[in-house]
């Protein structure tokens, strides 16, 4: 993975924890405001994606079945040259 994505990756995490702790500040202060507790549910929702393996694996796939070699052809009996 090249260095500019480690850091973007690194900056949400961040950010998602950062929602994490407002998130409990929020509900502390205004646990009794289900509007107010309603629209923080709402701005703090974030999608992401699934993240990635730091070392790709590769498909298991078998090799395919290879033919034994024909021996060269022997001329029969009576052809001819």
């Amino acid at each position: 993975m090249l260095l500019p994505a480690l850091a973007i990756d690194d900056a949400v995490d961040r950010g998602v924890g950062v929602v994490r702790k407002l998130g409990a500040i929020i509900k502390n202060k205004y646990g009794d405001n289900p509007a107010v507790l309603a629209e923080w549910t709402s701005v703090s929702h974030t999608e992401r994606g699934p993240k990635r393996r730091s070392t790709p694996t590769a498909p298991t796939t078998t090799a395919p079945a290879t033919a034994p070699p024909t021996p060269p052809a022997t001329p029969s009996p009576g052809a001819a040259p």
